[in-house]
């Protein structure tokens, strides 16, 4: 009798266990998802502090980036905007992205320091995923964030001003 009692507790035993997925623990949703884009170019926002980077005091800051390509503005409120364009170069494999101003107009307006001077190339490390963009210095061997970008679109759904005649500063 009392083998039958624990023959009975051990197939009880077993089939409970068999009965829980097989034993493995899983999440109904997962508690993360995967980025579903991990491309840099697109129409971004500044989202650090302009005041923390080389437009101080500008209301908002945009920058299209296109393969071979960006034009970045900066927006002011008792001047007139900051445009840079030029070539950027983004290794497919890898690497740093390189931005070479062609214009830039504080420098035409006859500015002695301007803001990206034309010609000198500028390299950061670029990293996206999905409507984040983050800069960091490619010198050095630790890698600090200069700067992070909000997609254009995203921010403007999230509720943050986009248009340039309306941001605050």
């Amino acid at each position: 009798m009392y083998r039958i009692v624990k023959l009975l507790a051990i197939v009880a035993l077993a089939g409970a266990c068999g009965g829980q997925r097989r034993g493995r623990l899983q999440e109904r949703n997962p508690a993360h998802t995967p980025a579903q884009s991990a491309s840099i170019y697109g129409d971004w926002i500044l989202a650090t502090s302009s005041d923390s980077t080389a437009f101080v005091g500008a209301r908002i800051v945009e920058l299209n980036l296109s393969p071979g390509r960006f034009a970045l503005t900066a927006h002011y409120t008792a001047q007139q905007p900051l445009v840079i364009a030029g070539d950027a170069f983004a290794d497919p494999s890898g690497g740093p992205l390189t931005l070479t101003p062609r214009t830039n107009s504080r420098a035409q307006g006859g500015s002695s320091d301007p803001v990206m001077p034309v010609g000198t190339p500028v390299s950061v490390i670029a990293t996206a995923a999905d409507n984040s963009m983050l800069f960091a210095d490619s010198r050095g061997e630790s890698i600090r964030p200069t700067s992070v970008w909000h997609r254009k679109a995203a921010a403007k759904a999230a509720g943050q001003s986009v248009d340039p005649k309306v941001a605050k500063p």
